[in-house]
């Protein structure tokens, strides 16, 4: 086995808790409920397609599948590590494995309308196995939260999963509702009947892989196992929530995606320090009815007050890039966040940026100046700073090492043997630089 697949399933084993009292459960698919069933699809593997793989013994984090601008939940970037499934059984003629599911929080207001979705496999055998991966999505009504009714669940004909790596498969199905951000996924694996030729220890070596951190929506540090194999289609499977009680989180590799156009697809939100001012930029690449961005800022990153409005252009598919400049920040550090706000009023809030601000309030005065000249800055702490005069030709005709204080520092340059014209004054402290321009009499 895998060093690094032994070293997690140990971490699992030794800090797993129960959390779920034991169901009886019915072990094969003919005593399911007709109900039940009408949840799980048979669909064959063509409506998969494999987006890329990478090795389960990579040692450093790898940039899977970028974030598909509907997702309202992604967690498929960067691959950590794999968990195997284990606890395969010959039901009938059929072979296969328990059912490990996430806890997955999607982002943005339900209902959803759901018309594809990523999935992680892992192979942690030295050969290829050929296996149909069986996917549920179930709501969060079972006991204490667990994994409850059958929301949707999808049987995929038998698929080839290459040796020792973790693949990332899409499916593109017929929409199906979720009517709440809070849902379980989870996946289980069987031989089809024996007849792609998988035995229990093959089976036994597939599971998931671990991503780490979710690029959207969240997903707390643990998953749901089933106690006993099964087809799991009639809903509130049996089984415990296990913690993995180390690093990385806990967090399968699942993207949920929209059927139905975002609002918007917003990305690229920063803020950066130019001068006096703190300048916001973003972009989108998708716009459906939407209205203005509110900008609101903070000094405490939990009471945000709005100071300013961003006409949105409303309806695109092309690339917008919006800019808001804070001509008025505070000293120390700024929050900022951006409210989305569509033409029926309803509204989203960006994540949150920050910035420092080392220093408000620089002046350069008298000017024009006749013999001495007056930099005074107000900097919120003690700091270094570099000074330094140019002429409009670019040549330095004063450079300066200056201790900064906290609070008012007025810094006097003698000028007086300087030629008459304009120069430019350079001030730089920590990652912000000033300019100022004062002319010689």
């Amino acid at each position: 086995m895998n060093k690094n697949i032994l070293s997690w399933k140990i971490n699992i084993l030794t800090n797993k808790f129960r959390m779920f009292a034991v169901l009886i459960i019915l072990s094969t698919v003919s005593f399911f409920s007709a109900q039940a069933q009408s949840n799980v699809s048979r669909l064959s593997a063509s409506h998969l397609k494999l987006v890329k793989t990478v090795k389960i013994n990579s040692q450093t984090q790898q940039a899977i599948k970028d974030v598909t601008p509907n997702a309202i939940y992604s967690n498929v970037t960067n691959y950590v590590g794999f968990y195997q499934n284990e606890g395969a059984a010959v039901q009938g003629t059929n072979t296969i494995t328990t059912l490990v599911a996430d806890s997955l929080s999607l982002s943005g207001t339900p209902p959803f309308s759901i018309g594809s979705f990523s999935f992680s496999v892992g192979n942690g055998n030295t050969v290829d196995v050929s296996a149909s991966p069986l996917i549920r999505f179930y709501a969060t009504d079972g006991l204490n939260g667990g994994p409850g009714t059958v929301i949707a669940g999808y049987n995929f004909d038998p698929i080839s999963f290459t040796a020792e790596s973790i693949n990332i498969f899409t499916g593109n199905v017929t929409p199906f509702m979720i009517t709440s951000k809070a849902i379980w996924a989870g996946i289980t694996f069987d031989n089809n009947f024996g007849a792609t030729g998988a035995t229990i220890t093959q089976l036994n070596l597939l599971g998931q892989g671990i991503f780490d951190p979710v690029d959207k929506g969240s997903s707390e540090d643990g998953f749901f196992q089933t106690d006993l194999a099964g087809d799991f289609g009639s809903g509130n499977p049996a089984g415990a929530v296990y913690d993995f009680g180390g690093s990385p989180v806990a967090n399968f590799g699942w993207e949920i995606v929209s059927s139905i156009p975002l609002p918007v697809t917003f990305n690229d939100f920063n803020v950066k320090v130019n001068g006096q001012s703190n300048v916001l930029t973003w972009k989108t690449s998708q716009e459906t009815n939407l209205n203005y961005f509110e900008i609101e800022r903070s000094d405490n990153g939990t009471d945000f007050s709005k100071i300013g409005k961003v006409k949105a252009a409303g309806n695109s598919n092309s690339t917008i890039e919006y800019r808001y400049n804070d001509e008025n920040p505070s000293g120390g550090i700024n929050y900022y966040r951006l409210k989305i706000v569509d033409i029926d009023n309803t509204s989203r809030l960006s994540e949150i940026k920050s910035v420092r601000n080392s220093f408000s309030n620089f002046t350069i005065y008298p000017n024009p100046a006749s013999s001495q000249l007056i930099t005074e800055i107000t900097a919120i702490k003690e700091n270094n700073a570099e000074l330094s005069i140019s002429d409009l030709q670019g040549r330095k005709v004063y450079s300066a090492q200056i201790k900064i204080l906290q609070g008012i520092n007025k810094i006097p340059i003698d000028v007086s043997k300087y030629s008459q014209g304009t120069y430019y004054l350079r001030f730089k402290l920590g990652n912000i630089n000033y300019t100022g321009k004062f002319s010689k009499l």
